[in-house]
């Protein structure tokens, strides 16, 4: 009888550490954070303190400050989104960011932003990373956003990027938006 070995593929360390960053953070979807979010297109720039809690099955925003209306609530469910400005005025549809969009003017990645302050990649999108000396996530490509991480600090217990820029990469240089959001809270809920 014959017996054959395969060895396993080795991993680096440095992949290892980051594999378990990803696998053990994407779990993380019951939080609620604060910070503060600039925006610039060619047209107009602004700041916003934003407030998120984000559930399994709900997401909450609120924009506060002089961008668009000066305060905006948004709601997300499986069955849509929800906003509303400071004017009482609501919109319904499919997504917060096409919502934040028709509200405001600002095509924010809403649903990426939520993976990106946990300092790891959208899960099942094609992403282009490089990871920091200590296996973080330093920079990525991914949808057309080109993003960098920095200032990682712990916030109830996991270290997360303080500062994260974004820009979007279009053909179109009049629709160009850059981002910057600096955490200052978050932490995870427990129920």
């Amino acid at each position: 009888m014959l017996a054959s070995c395969v060895s396993k593929p080795t991993i680096k360390p440095e992949q290892q550490a980051w594999q378990d960053r990803q696998e053990r953070y994407s779990h993380l979807n019951n939080w609620h954070l604060k910070g503060r979010l600039g925006l610039r297109s060619k047209q107009e720039s602004g700041a916003v303190t934003l407030i998120w809690n984000e559930t399994p099955d709900h997401r909450q925003l609120r924009l506060l400050g002089p961008v668009g209306h000066g305060l905006v609530k948004l709601e997300e469910t499986a069955d849509g989104a929800v906003l509303q400005d400071s004017r009482n005025t609501r919109w319904q549809g499919a997504t917060s960011q096409a919502l934040i969009e028709q509200a405001t003017g600002w095509n924010i990645p809403v649903q990426s932003l939520r993976w990106w302050v946990l300092g790891i990649v959208e899960p099942g999108r094609e992403t282009d990373y490089q990871l920091d000396d200590q296996s973080r996530l330093a920079s990525l490509k991914q949808d057309g956003w080109q993003v960098s991480f920095s200032q990682y600090r712990y916030f109830g217990g996991y270290e997360l990027p303080g500062s994260i820029v974004f820009q979007n990469s279009t053909e179109h240089p009049e629709h160009s938006l850059r981002g910057k959001f600096l955490l200052k809270k978050w932490e995870p809920v427990v129920k």
